[in-house]
């Protein structure tokens, strides 16, 4: 197994911990050469978030797109917010 492949099996990880699933695509596409979604299946059938990135890109490299997703599956986005320790969206 190389690094990307225990470094998505760590997020892949990290999500399901928080009820959360991570789906992760190794193929070149208009917006890069891979996307990490983040589904929330509790939530609607289609990714919450999607990070796609560029291999060899200063800014949207691998690397930061992961430190995106685990920032992401930590805080969310403006359209949630946790009530009772579990994250809802708000006005639900």
């Amino acid at each position: 197994m190389n690094s990307i492949e225990i470094k998505i099996n760590e997020l892949k990880a990290k999500a399901k911990a928080n009820g959360l699933e991570v789906r992760f695509r190794d193929h070149k596409t208009t917006q890069g050469d891979f996307c990490i979604f983040i589904y929330d299946k509790s939530i609607r059938k289609t990714y919450m978030v999607g990070y796609d990135g560029n291999w060899k890109s200063d800014t949207t490299n691998f690397d930061f797109c992961l430190r995106q997703a685990y920032r992401w599956i930590e805080k969310r986005d403006r359209r949630f917010e946790k009530v009772n320790g579990k994250w809802v969206l708000k006005g639900n």
